[in-house]
């Protein structure tokens, strides 16, 4: 098992897995976190759960919200299949602190000095078909 992070921690993340979901509620006035493997029905008072995906990276195990996911699936998108496996992905924030901190998943979309770098490091990937 690898070590948890926190997105806070991340500028990137590369998708090794997806392990699977959770329910999960936050609990303000106990300061605790509430979870559960199905959708709670008699879930208390005042809590709203929200589906949490783990994800397998090569930086340790993040969790994102059932959004995030979404638009990591969105984004890696190829013919209508949808495999963020393997894939990078820069994090990035809003600025805020606190509660109203929200962070931003996109693919990190390789460049023409990755090319480069990556043809130079291995010379017998052939760049001539390239198309920039």
């Amino acid at each position: 098992m690898s070590l948890f992070k926190k997105l806070s921690e991340l500028e990137t993340l590369t998708v090794k897995n997806v392990t699977g979901y959770e329910w999960k509620a936050w609990d303000d006035a106990n300061k605790k976190m509430h979870s559960w493997q199905q959708y709670p029905k008699d879930c208390p008072a005042g809590l709203k759960p929200g589906k949490r995906w783990t994800l397998d990276c090569q930086e340790g195990v993040v969790e994102v919200s059932s959004h995030q996911f979404g638009n990591m699936l969105e984004a890696c998108n190829y013919q209508g299949v949808s495999d963020p496996r393997g894939k990078k992905f820069n994090v990035k924030n809003n600025g805020q602190t606190g509660k109203e901190i929200r962070y931003f998943i996109n693919l990190a979309y390789q460049t023409q000095e990755d090319v480069k770098q990556a043809v130079e490091v291995n010379p017998q990937v052939d760049d001539t078909n390239i198309p920039f």
